[in-house]
């Protein structure tokens, strides 16, 4: 038991860094034991990613704030991205919110993909990477030379991650793995350009979008089983698309482990007060 506990440890240890303004010193080894079991209930699916950065912001601790400090816009800059890093360019294309989806990735690894938006922004990549409008490379399994991985093995890979490289690996016992994936930079930029980081309409409507999420994810954490007219709800996100609502909708269905908000056939409507 105790060799568990210490290769836990280690693991979050290798995952994590803690900066010099984040937490004090006193309360360092409580936020670790603390994190420990939090990360372990998010990994398993018991919580949701949600529910662990609110968990966090009850205790008064900004997590990304101190959790990986030198992630730097320099990132960004790099001519090759790690596979995590496209992904959240791909989320946003604004360089600081991709960081901060970045930063986010880096605490709560492959618990993430599995949640949206992350999960179709992973579809989306592969998509383009088994259509061969973008290239990846990696070092294969027992070999130091990194080499282009052809189109159609992406139709069997899957992504892993061990420590803090991202490998890819197939599906299935037989085929070839690749360790420490990276893609470039100008290619990612190209299929899915920056939007300005300027620009008010954009930055607006991704912010009423996620308000949108996070307020449907309390409404059915609290109800599971309770689920109100969708027509009703639309009604009080009038500033979200019909598209923007139908994503926030799905993906707090999702956070909030609530399938009955999302069974088909017609549900009594009735106010979001009651």
């Amino acid at each position: 038991m105790l060799a568990r506990w210490f290769k836990v440890v280690s693991s979050v240890a290798n995952t994590i860094k803690l900066g010099p303004m984040s937490v004090p010193d006193a309360a360092a080894g409580s936020f670790l034991n603390e994190f420990i079991q939090v990360r372990g209930k998010v990994e398993r699916g018991e919580w949701s990613v949600t529910q662990a950065e609110e968990w966090a912001e009850a205790k008064g601790w900004e997590l990304y704030r101190f959790v990986y400090p030198e992630a730097g816009s320099d990132r960004l800059s790099e001519p090759f991205w790690p596979l995590p890093l496209a992904t959240a360019w791909i989320l946003s294309r604004v360089p600081d919110e991709a960081l901060a989806a970045w930063r986010q990735y880096k605490v709560w690894g492959r618990a993430l993909r599995r949640e949206q938006p992350w999960a179709e922004a992973v579809e989306e990549l592969w998509h383009r990477l088994m259509g061969d409008a973008l290239a990846a490379w990696g070092r294969p399994s027992g070999t130091r030379e990194r080499v282009r991985i052809p189109a159609e093995a992406w139709l069997d890979l899957t992504w892993e991650r061990l420590g803090s490289v991202e490998d890819v690996r197939p599906r299935h016992a037989k085929g070839i793995s690749y360790r420490d994936v990276r893609l470039k930079a100008e290619d990612v930029r190209a299929l899915w350009p920056a939007m300005k980081p300027g620009t008010a309409k954009a930055k607006a409507t991704a912010a009423a979008e996620k308000d949108c999420r996070r307020e449907l994810t309390k409404l059915m954490r609290a109800a599971p089983d309770g689920p109100t007219s969708k027509a009703a709800l639309r009604d009080r996100f009038p500033q979200v698309s019909n598209r923007g609502f139908e994503r926030a909708y799905r993906s707090a269905a999702q956070e909030a482990q609530a399938p009955r908000w999302q069974a088909p056939g017609r549900r009594a409507r009735k106010s979001p007060q009651d």
